[in-house]
This record gives structure tokens, sequence and C-alpha cells, in this order.
């Protein structure tokens, strides 16, 4: 009899151990279950606040505006010509034109609405010519880029550049001034291997 009380004792007392044990684990799972909610529940407070800031700060009419982007260049084919000093460069052949704002005709990017864009040109010569080109905003010249080729090859010259715009200014690439003797810009193309372009893109709209 006294082993088998002595058993039924470690038996409940074993028990009693283990249940407590299981009763700790249990609350702490489920403190740990509750902290991880409340963590998540404090990112997603955190989250809504961030959008909400972006939907409230200036950036929104940039995000909601219309794309407005072209691209150009002047013909596809090998094909080559002269330009005088200080002349506009049209790029007649438009790959991209999205809102419609530069015109094929005349080479000019109308902006239609205040902001910062980016363009971005190459000009292309051969056989020991040159050709020097600058990007004008309402007639103030922002940026250069040419080539002057001596080895009677042919070779490009290329200039990425920012400039902020006012609603309806004017953009366009034309010649320097650089005058040698009597030649004059000389822009060549070859289907296979150099191509005259211009592109821009409203980076940031007011």
């Amino acid at each position: 009899m006294s082993s088998i009380r002595q058993f039924c004792l470690w038996f409940l007392l074993t028990f009693l151990v283990l249940t407590s044990c299981a009763i700790s684990i249990q609350n702490k799972t489920e403190k740990t279950i509750e902290q991880r909610i409340s963590d998540i529940e404090n990112s997603m407070r955190i989250f809504e606040s961030r959008i909400q800031t972006l939907n409230d700060s200036s950036y929104k009419g940039s995000f909601e505006s219309e794309p407005v982007m072209f691209y150009a260049t002047t013909k596809t084919t090998t094909y080559h010509f002269n330009l005088e000093k200080k002349s506009t460069v049209v790029f007649g052949n438009v790959i991209m034109n999205i809102g419609g704002h530069y015109n094929n005709f005349n080479g000019i990017f109308v902006s239609p609405k205040s902001g910062i864009y980016l363009f971005s040109w190459t000009a292309c010569t051969s056989g020991s010519n040159y050709a020097f080109t600058e990007l004008v905003v309402q007639n103030y010249r922002i940026s250069r880029a040419g080539e002057f080729e001596s080895n009677g090859h042919y070779d490009c010259g290329s200039m990425t550049a920012l400039s902020k715009m006012n609603k309806d200014d004017h953009a366009w690439i034309r010649t320097t001034d650089y005058v040698s003797g009597s030649k004059t810009h000389f822009f060549y193309t070859n289907k296979d291997a150099t191509s005259n372009t211009f592109l821009g893109i409203l980076v940031y709209g007011e």
C-alpha cells in the first residue's frame, strides 16, 4: 500500500507540475501573439499615415499629371544636311510625342505646364566636318553638345540636361555660333550606325 500511495503522490505531483508548465507556456504564447498583433496594427497605422502624407504633399500634382514626353530623329535612312550657325535643327521623324507638344515641322517643344524638364540629344557628323549644337530654352542657352570629325569617319556627340520651364516656354536644339572657314555645320545619319536624336520628358510638374 505504501508503494501504491507513493506512486499516486508522484503521479499527482507530476501532473500538477506539467499542468502548471502548460498554463505558463500558453500564457507566454498568447502574450507573444498579442504583441505581434499589436506590432502589426502599429505598422499599419504608420503606413496609413505615410500614405496620407504623400496624398497631402506637394508631389500630388506631379503623380496625377498627364505624362509629357517626346522622342524624334532626323531621318532613319543614310542622310546628311548642312546648317548655318544659330540655325534650328529640325528632328522631323517622330518616334513618340505623348501630349503632342513637340512640333516636328519647326523642331520646337512647347511646355504644357511649369516644371522641371529633362532633355537629351545627339549630333552626328562625318568626313572631316563638324556639328556643334546647343539646347535653348526661351533664347537662353542651357548646354552644348557636338563633334568635330578630323579622320574622315563619322562620330557623334551627346548631352543630357535639366531645365526649369514655365508654361508655354519654348525649347529647341540649334547650331552654335562656331564657324570654321567656309564650312557650315554638317549633320550625318547612317541607318546602320549613327542617328541625330532629340528627346524631352517632364520629370516634375508644378
